[in-house]
């Protein structure tokens, strides 16, 4: 059985387009929450809910 969550072409692309989909540009509050957005994303996964104190976000 394949555990992963996207593991077919389509997933991967839904993933693709939601991720792009997040405002993001420059000097925008979507800039600042973009970063806890894919953190929320990746703690989906079993490997981050197991193991979430392997992400973290630092000041850049």
């Amino acid at each position: 059985m394949n555990t992963f969550m996207w593991n077919t072409p389509e997933k991967l692309r839904a993933l693709l387009c939601e991720i792009v989909s997040w405002e993001s540009r420059t000097l925008t509050k979507g800039e600042n929450e973009f970063a806890y957005k894919l953190k929320d994303k990746l703690l989906t996964l079993p490997y981050y809910k197991n193991h979430p104190d392997y992400i973290e976000l630092h000041d850049a």
